[in-house]
């Protein structure tokens, strides 16, 4: 029981220090507008920027998919995981055969945003009928709303009138203080 009682706590903060840690790292990417992507890639069109900022909002579901897989896999729940990433496979796949020729990089970046999240969900929600202590609803909201808040913060940061450096810092650094509060 004790066990179960440190692997259930050990859940609940890697959980919020992940969602903490990502959505920041997301708000960073997003903040920074086309400024990061210029820098990194000098020449490059806003498309790419567009295409970035679906990708590193998936960041999100993806950090929340490692911690939870990893707790399931310790419960012993490789079998429905296996089936969890079955279903993400195939529905990415398709997703993909629909959206890229239609919009080509961005379709892919839709497709990967729209699995990763599904899948997030699918696997807190299992993760969350096994711990239901520590997992609370109040947990579980959190971890919608300050990803939620972070990014919409960040898009309006993007929007301000200052260096891409700067607006990078502070989309980051409100998202860390959105997520210590």
């Amino acid at each position: 029981a004790q066990r179960n009682e440190d692997a259930s706590r050990l859940l609940k903060l890697s959980m919020l220090t992940i969602i903490g840690i990502s959505t920041a790292t997301a708000s960073f990417g997003i903040a920074s507008g086309n400024g990061l992507i210029a820098f990194l890639y000098p020449g490059a069109a806003p498309y790419w920027s567009n295409v970035f900022h679906l990708l590193i909002c998936g960041f999100i579901p993806y950090s929340m998919i490692y911690v939870a897989s990893t707790y399931l896999m310790a419960q012993d729940r490789v079998k429905q995981l296996n089936w969890v990433y079955a279903l993400g496979f195939f529905s990415n796949l398709i997703a993909n055969i629909i959206l890229i020729p239609m919009h080509g990089a961005w379709g892919a970046a839709i497709a990967t945003l729209i699995t990763q999240g599904t899948v997030a969900v699918i696997l807190v929600v299992m993760a969350r009928r096994i711990q239901k202590d520590h997992l609370r609803v109040r947990t579980t909201i959190a971890m919608v709303i300050v990803p939620a808040v972070s990014i919409a913060g960040a898009l309006f940061i993007k929007n301000l009138d200052l260096e891409w450096l700067s607006r990078a810092a502070i989309g980051a650094a409100a998202s860390l203080g959105l997520a210590l509060a």
